[in-house]
């Protein structure tokens, strides 16, 4: 069925088939490159073993599937000098037009310094067993883009021609891994189960001596390893089908399973290497030490030591990110830090470190990662986990506190929400477990308090503040800290129309935007007019709490595979209501006290000599949520939604 197509489309080309060119470097614009090679070698994979039939096919894309990979194959062999050889074969069967139009390149990504790539065999497999060979001329290499990092990653592109359904998509690269280019030890994590149909995964893990022996380990039950000779070993997984996914998973990381390879190690080796590598680098030097004098001068407290010296490193050394060659692991020495006045995590981590240490303090970097939580993820000691460094201090009574200097939004004692509970290696003596940064019971707090004063002409003037704080202020700090002054009024303004309404007479203001504390606040003058046409007839007043309505809904979930993982809410508000002097409570809406296992929902009505106070507070900790409690999780919050309702009667005095 599928053979007419690509023989139609064949029929239209101009460009016969070719055999595949001969060893070459490849470019970068215009330029060869010597990290990434063009060196073929006999092409040995054939259609049948890389297709399957007109059945599946067919029922395939009537699914809406693009392409599935027929086979992905590993070989990874630890030579005896200390380098590691990696050949990798990937495959891709196209299902569909849609699959050649949006998946018919194959790119994979290259480290100039730490690596050597040769492309070995690379064609497009037609369904009548010929090959088209890649032309090495159409191969792209771009650089990694992002205007504040510099490194020697680059992206390699390989379009492939002939491509219709039916035909196979082969691509297999060897990259060594020089161990005189490493500055911690080689791994490599694999998924098995992935989010593509995959009918074969292959690993082949072989050493030249018991030196240089790995270990591996994985949680993937479907991933069957058998020792074939003393010194190889083959792991493989079968057809898997697609790993099921959910709206709300913070990072698949956290829960794919994996097979992890790494050179023999422990947690405490790699800490204590790392040790040695950032205590290399400190400087503590005159003009640091007279800097920390001039920066603490006056500082009563150790808290107040590290927030002068957090606040100067976050907002005064501002993030670029040179990661050429070692300096993707090894920061640079302080005292240049200090005198650029920028770098990248590591960096900033060791100068704060150096500074907090001539400063009296006890402080230490560590190992985190900006996208893992899940420490049991971490399957084997291995630093590819860690993409990321902060810093953390001892303080009296065993308190701690983590700062991260590229961080200029939050304050020196509040973690980012992205941050808190992510998986940590402490870099300092004695360290030999994994662990988690701290993590606040709510990452999400909101307190509104709002005065609203009914008039006799039908409208009602509400005076109003809510307040973000601990990372919500972080969060709010980022969002309007690199915008004009305008353009942050304008933010506020439209922000809080679409929480309550637009058609109102509105004034706003910010606070705390400019120093780094734990909350800012936006406030707001509002008229709301001709609400009612007579207020000495009004009897009965109703109102949503809007702002509980509109921080409340994102919190429900879809998941139907995984677990939810809730950041943490506590919502709470107080709002008065001033009466005209003729008018007094007659009744009110009803008190509620609602909890379950997930958390409460409380409001009261509070009579005063001018009206009455509305108190509501809605506490929803960080948690994880099992898949079996979702439902009930999610009718919570639809209970605490459809009671949002303020409600007051009114009568004359």
């Amino acid at each position: 069925m599928y053979n007419f197509v690509w023989l139609l489309l064949l029929g239209c080309l101009f460009s016969p088939l070719v055999s595949y060119a001969a060893s070459q470097p490849l470019k970068a614009g215009g330029v060869a490159v010597g990290f990434v090679k063009w060196a073929p070698v006999k092409a040995s994979y054939h259609y049948k073993q890389l297709s399957i039939n007109e059945e599946r096919h067919t029922a395939l894309a009537k699914q809406g599937h693009q392409y599935m990979i027929p086979l992905s194959r590993y070989k990874i062999r630890f030579r005896a000098n200390g380098d590691v050889e990696v050949i990798n074969t990937r495959s891709r069967y196209i299902l569909s037009q849609e699959g050649v139009q949006n998946h018919g390149n194959y790119s994979f990504w290259v480290d100039s310094f730490s690596s050597q790539t040769n492309i070995r065999q690379a064609y497009t497999i037609l369904p009548d067993g010929k090959r088209v060979f890649i032309d090495p001329e159409t191969v792209q290499i771009q650089t990694a883009s992002d205007n504040n990092i510099f490194s020697d990653s680059f992206k390699v592109i390989i379009p492939y021609s002939h491509l219709a359904p039916g035909a196979v998509m082969l691509i297999e690269t060897k990259t060594v891994y020089p161990a005189k280019r490493s500055v911690m030890p080689w791994s490599r994590t694999i998924y098995p189960y992935i989010f593509h149909i995959r009918d074969r995964l292959e690993v082949v893990i072989e050493w030249e001596n018991n030196k240089v022996k790995p270990q591996w380990k994985t949680d993937y039950e479907g991933l069957s390893c058998r020792t074939e000779t003393p010194a190889r070993t083959k792991c493989v997984a079968a057809s898997t089908g697609i790993y099921p996914d959910d709206p709300d998973v913070g990072n698949y990381d956290d829960i794919l399973p994996q097979l992890v390879i790494t050179r023999k190690g422990t947690w405490s080796a790699i800490s204590q290497k790392m040790r040695k590598v950032v205590n290399s680098r400190l400087s503590s030097n005159k003009a640091m030490r007279q800097k920390v004098a001039r920066l603490i001068k006056g500082a009563r407290t150790d808290e107040q030591k590290i927030q002068r010296l957090h606040e100067f490193v976050t907002r005064d050394i501002r993030y670029v990110g040179f990661e050429h060659g070692y300096g993707g692991i090894v920061p640079r020495p302080t005292s240049l830090t200090l005198k650029r006045r920028y770098g990248d995590c590591k960096d900033k981590a060791s100068l704060f470190v150096d500074m907090a240490r001539i400063a009296g303090l006890n402080a230490y970097t560590v190992l985190t990662s900006t996208e893992r939580k899940n420490t049991d993820k971490l399957l084997s000691p291995s630093a590819s986990y860690f993409n990321h460094m902060v810093a953390c201090v001892d303080l009296k009574e065993k308190k701690e506190v983590c700062v991260d200097l590229t961080d200029s939004y939050n304050s020196s004692m509040q973690l980012s929400a992205n941050m808190q509970g992510a998986v940590r290696l402490d870099v300092r003596e004695g360290t030999s477990l994994i662990s988690k940064l701290p993590q606040d019971k709510y990452k999400w707090k909101i307190k509104v308090d709002s005065t609203n004063q009914f008039t006799k002409n039908g409208s009602i003037h509400e005076s109003q503040e809510v307040s973000y704080n601990a990372a919500t202020a972080g969060w709010l700090r980022g969002e309007l800290s690199s915008l004009t002054h305008n353009d942050r009024i304008k933010w506020v303004e439209n922000n809080y129309k679409d929480v309550v309404t637009d058609k109102i007479k509105l004034k706003v203001s910010i606070k705390g935007l400019d120093k780094l504390v734990n909350n800012v606040v936006l406030a707001s003058k509002a008229e709301f007019e001709n609400v009612v046409k007579n207020y000495d007839e009004l009897k009965r007043y109703t109102e949503n709490e809007s702002w509980l309505l509109t921080y409340l809904k994102g919190t429900k979930s879809k998941n139907k595979n995984h677990p939810y993982t809730l950041w943490g809410y506590h919502y709470n508000s107080a709002i008065k209501y001033k009466l005209l002097k003729n008018q007094k409570i007659a009744y009110h809406g009803p008190e509620i006290q609602f909890t379950t296992e997930h958390g409460y929902y409380r409001r009261r009505y509070e009579a005063v000599s001018d009206g009455v106070v509305i108190h509501t507070d809605v506490s929803l900790p960080n948690r994880k949520i099992p898949i079996a409690e979702l439902a009930k999780f999610n009718s919570f919050i639809d209970h605490i939604l459809e009671n949002n309702k303020i409600e007051i009667g009114l009568s004359n005095r």
